[in-house]
């Protein structure tokens, strides 16, 4: 937790007879160095030019887990006259050429990590998408929920009952997308053209789940084991006005 981590820091500089000026705290992941916290942590540190000996934090991978921005995040820092060390993995001569390659190589693996991570999990959201079970970010109209055995799928929103209405109004084909776009508006669902047109092709809102589109084979449509907010019928003459095939106006 964040509060073990700062209980953490605190025990250490005690410990290593540190001065601590100033805490910054980010939620977000060391994946890259667009977090708020630590953009102000180096305004700091460059406002305070040559009066901070020490940039801590506790672990590398919290630092960043991208070796190349990590290196250069820290070569950026020491033209501010400050050090970057780490409470779990402390160098005392982290300024030398052998502690610069010891940290280059722990942000390496902390770079590892990540990436095997991250092909873990899309290895599982394929996974579960070739069995049905839509886990990625939800279209409009679902948010993220769980089936009876508490994995996560899609489930229909609030909003579920507009996406149906605007479907069924589209399946009509007395209505231009624009107008379309105005009359939900008024009644709180934004959209811009480009995202319903995408909604209208989404099979999802059907119970369906275009393997193709996730790029996974067999290239086919499958039954998900969500809950459709749209017949099928109303998606297909959706399809048609959509096509021009079966337009009143």
């Amino acid at each position: 937790s964040l509060e073990s981590q700062e209980e953490s820091i605190r025990a250490f500089c005690i410990n290593k007879n540190i001065l601590i000026l100033d805490f910054f705290v980010d939620k977000s992941s060391g994946k890259n160095f667009n977090r708020p916290q630590f953009q102000k942590a180096v305004n700091y540190l460059k406002e305070s030019k040559g009066e901070i000996d020490l940039f801590l934090t506790k672990r590398i991978d919290r630092f960043t887990r991208n070796t190349k921005e990590g290196l250069e995040f820290i070569d950026k820092i020491k033209t501010f006259g400050t050090e970057v060390n780490f409470v779990d993995d402390w160098l005392d001569d982290s300024g030398s050429s052998q502690g610069q390659m010891v940290q280059t190589i722990k942000m390496a693996v902390a770079t590892y990590e990540r990436q095997v991570i991250n092909e873990r999990c899309r290895l599982g959201e394929r996974v579960a998408l070739r069995g049905g079970r839509y886990c990625k970010t939800p279209p409009k109209g679902y948010y993220m929920g769980e089936l009876s055995n508490g994995k996560a799928c899609i489930e229909p929103s609030k909003d579920a009952p507009l996406i149906k209405a605007l479907f069924e109004d589209y399946a009509t084909g007395q209505y231009a997308q624009s107008e379309l776009i105005k009359k939900y508006k008024h009644k709180g669902l934004t959209l811009s053209k480009s995202a319903l047109s995408r909604m209208l092709d989404n099979v999802s809102y059907m119970g369906f789940i275009d393997l193709k589109k996730h790029n996974i084979e067999p290239y086919t449509l499958i039954k998900g084991l969500h809950i459709p907010i749209i017949s099928e019928s109303t998606f297909y003459k959706a399809q048609e006005v959509k096509n021009g095939k079966n337009r009143m106006v």
